[in-house]
């Protein structure tokens, strides 16, 4: 009976690791109903005009345009670092080695990001501005716990 309850708290874990891996992806990767959510939910907070959730919406849809070129070099990173990691001895160097091949596809892709942040960014009045400051920074707080 220990066992069985073992076996299924182990599988468990493994599954939402998968899922929350899947989720990682969609998020990087501005799957369509992330972006969705993700824009209504600023333009309720920061109180979007029609104008600028037009041009953010355009910003978002060049970005994913953009995003799709690193999205087949990060799902093959993304096989090989599971292949290392469920492996069944960790190998430091190999893991290593897989993250100096990819890091200029990651620092690309997380230079776009960063782009695509900084044209919001400049969309956004200063009253918006501030908005997003004291919620960014109260996601920090609760993130740091």
């Amino acid at each position: 009976m220990k066992k069985l309850i073992a076996a299924g708290i182990i599988s468990g874990v493994a599954l939402s690791g998968v899922a929350l891996a899947k989720d990682d992806m969609k998020r990087e990767f501005g799957g369509k109903q992330v972006m969705v959510k993700q824009m209504k939910r600023m333009a309720k907070m920061l109180d979007l005009t029609d104008d600028q959730k037009t041009e953010i919406k355009a910003l978002m849809a060049a970005q994913k345009e953009t995003m799709a070129s690193y999205k087949e070099q990060m799902k093959t990173f993304k096989g090989k670092e599971r292949e290392l990691i469920q492996s069944d001895n960790f190998n430091e160097a190999a893991f290593l080695a897989l993250q100096n091949e990819y890091q200029i596809t990651l620092n690309q892709a997380a230079l776009e990001r960063a782009r695509m942040k900084h044209k919001i960014w400049n969309v956004l009045n200063q009253e918006q501005r501030e908005k997003w400051k004291n919620v960014s920074e109260k996601r920090a707080e609760f993130s740091r716990g």
